[in-house]
């Protein structure tokens, strides 16, 4: 496979803790109730913001009431 990062000469250095974080994100691991009330939280924003619903608007006419 084509890696136009290879082709460029962009590997740049990836620390030793970044390096850890990335094996420790992919590795199956607990959230803590912070980090699973903060992904719920986003997942709540990415839901209204993807798929936004029409405010219920009352069928009223505009000279109703008067």
């Amino acid at each position: 496979m084509f890696s136009l990062k290879e082709f460029l000469n962009l590997n740049f250095y990836i620390s030793e803790l970044d390096r850890f974080l990335k094996t420790f994100d992919k590795a199956t691991n607990k959230l803590s109730a912070s980090q699973l009330k903060e992904k719920n939280k986003y997942a709540r924003i990415y839901q209204l913001r993807d798929k936004p619903s029409q405010p219920q608007i009352a069928e009223q006419s505009l000279w109703e009431n008067f």
